[in-house]
């Protein structure tokens, strides 16, 4: 994956944090961003958040405040926030077309579903690629079976 155009200067061991998406309904609550940034402080990870509209922005900035480990990116064209994508270590996102992004970049996806099904539209592993499909309509998983998900699907074989 080819480097982005912009200078971002990124940690050495990220999860992207893919929170935006077009309905109120299908995000994740701030809280348990603001808890999976702290569960990942915990094990010397950093949660990087892109942002695509003001709100998203908001949003960003308050899990940053939160945070000791957290990085919100400039605003990025998508090629620019795909080769971002394409270096983490983990994406986890909520229902966007951003998770299946990071999915086609074979990058370990954990995709959370708060208001529709996953087995009628979650992410779909490549052949190589490693997914956790979480939740489900009026299900919201916790940090930490998000954060087991990660670990489960990125541990060494």
């Amino acid at each position: 994956m080819e480097k982005a155009d912009v200078e971002v200067t990124l940690p050495k061991t990220f999860v992207i944090g893919l929170h935006g998406t077009s309905k109120d309904s299908k995000r994740w609550p701030t809280s348990h961003w603001i808890a999976l940034a702290k569960k990942l402080s915990a094990q010397q990870c950093h949660l990087v958040l892109p942002w695509a509209s003001q709100t998203e922005h908001q949003r960003a900035q308050e899990i940053a405040e939160n945070g000791n480990n957290v990085t919100v990116l400039p605003k990025l064209s998508i090629a620019d926030l795909a080769a971002i994508i394409g270096q983490a270590w983990a994406a986890i996102g909520v229902d966007t077309g951003l998770s299946h992004l990071s999915v086609a970049l074979d990058i370990p996806t954990v995709a959370i579903y708060t208001d529709t099904n996953p087995a009628l539209t979650g992410v779909m592993a490549s052949a190589n690629g490693q997914i956790i499909n979480l939740g489900g309509i009026d299900q919201t998983p916790s940090a930490t079976s998000v954060l087991d998900a990660a670990q489960q699907i990125t541990a060494p074989a």
